[in-house]
């Protein structure tokens, strides 16, 4: 995830001809509605839709960029990040889950499986 998040991020900055490095609070802001609502997919490459704990986990990947490259990291922790985030979050709430299955019924496995399921050897 680590390198994903920075060529992603490398890409956007790329697009507009801005260094990546130290990543500036204006274009971390840009990238995260990028990604967030997929603005750019197809004309800047690796800026599909994600989801936003996958945009969080990318965050926490490029502060890591960051610290490795000894950069200041002040624009990670800034005031507004956190309710920038919480607004990514409520505008693409996570999709429900469907509820526990049935479990499939011994005539339905050997369907599934065939005949030969029952009669073949288990070692």
């Amino acid at each position: 995830m680590y390198n994903t998040a920075a060529r992603s991020f490398e890409a956007f900055c790329s697009h507009y001809s801005i260094a990546p490095w130290p990543a500036s609070f204006d274009f971390l802001f840009a990238w995260i509605v990028s990604r967030a609502f997929g603005r750019y997919n197809g004309v800047i490459r690796r800026q599909t839709k994600i989801q936003p704990a996958t945009i969080s986990a990318y965050l926490f990947a490029l502060r890591s960029v960051h610290v490795d490259l000894k950069l200041p990291t002040t624009d990670f922790d800034d005031d507004h990040m956190k309710p920038f985030m919480a607004g990514v979050y409520s505008l693409s709430p996570p999709t429900p889950r469907a509820g526990p299955r049935t479990p499939m019924a011994k005539d339905m496995l050997l369907r599934v499986l065939g005949p030969s399921a029952m009669t073949a050897e288990v070692p």
